[in-house]
């Protein structure tokens, strides 16, 4: 018997995504950005960012923290250039918890020492007549046909992100939403899933998101019909600031009539 997964859930959500943005220019300081990369000074670098008044610092000691872990991982940049290639897989990290649109991007492709090719794309605002950075994202490039293995390649650092050493446990669910599955496992009359999801807004109202949808369907549909249930529980954690914030405990119920999984209150 088909199940299909119904998704009701106001989430907020950081993405990891393909890049497909277009080379623009500004007054963003590009030189003095490119100097702090390449000379892996992360204090400098985090000093380009805009950080709001209510959660600044503790965000720019989050953000300082991911940037060290991405850089160890990747190694020292060189030779960025900006490009428009589009083949790329990357982690997001953001500045800010409130939801900026970008009024500038900047695409480059860049050489790694640890993993050779590679790709950076900044997102910049202007605050008080400034531009300042909100989003660097990071990423491995290649051809369409290695997805899954640049994907893959973004598992170690994202474990390490989200304080987890298990990189198998890292899931990018539609190249987009990084999560780490802590625990699934049939209990009694349910199935219960504890998992960490990778998302930053604070506005949880602001879209529809299908995470747990795609956890569910791609990740774990075999062993949820394998556990002949007509429950399930899944317990959402968010990786913030280092620490393990719960967001809820979402109740899924089987329509059968419907043939499909439903969120419901409890």
């Amino acid at each position: 018997m088909s199940q299909v997964i119904t998704l009701q859930i106001l989430l907020f959500s950081i993405f990891i995504v393909s890049f497909s943005a277009e080379t623009v220019s500004s007054e963003f300081e590009l030189t003095r950005f490119k100097e702090a990369i390449y000379q892996r000074d992360i204090v400098s670098l985090a000093n380009q960012f805009y950080f709001d008044q209510i959660s600044g610092v503790v965000n720019k000691v989050r953000l300082q923290r991911e940037l060290d872990i991405v850089f160890t991982y990747f190694g020292n940049v060189t030779n960025c250039r900006q490009t428009d290639e589009d083949n790329f897989a990357a982690i997001v990290l953001v500045s800010s918890t409130q939801e900026i649109t970008a009024e500038r991007e900047f695409k480059f492709q860049c050489e790694f020492s640890k993993i050779g090719h590679g790709a950076i794309l900044v997102k910049t605002i202007t605050v008080e007549n400034q531009k300042l950075a909100f989003s660097f994202s990071i990423g491995v490039t290649g051809d369409a046909s290695r997805s899954k293995e640049l994907w893959r390649m973004l598992k170690s650092p994202m474990a390490q992100i989200m304080g987890e050493e298990n990189r198998d446990n890292v899931y990018f669910l539609e190249n987009k939403y990084a999560v780490f599955l802590e625990r699934e496992e049939c209990i009694d009359d349910h199935y219960s899933v504890r998992y960490k999801t990778f998302h930053r807004l604070l506005d949880q109202t602001n879209e529809v998101k299908d995470e747990v949808g795609y956890l569910l369907a791609d990740v774990l549909a075999e062993k949820l019909m394998s556990c002949d249930v007509k429950k399930i529980i899944v317990i959402v954690s968010e990786v913030y600031s280092g620490q393990d914030e719960v967001l809820g405990r979402l109740l899924f119920r089987f329509n059968e009539s419907k043939k499909e999984w439903q969120l419901r209150s409890e």
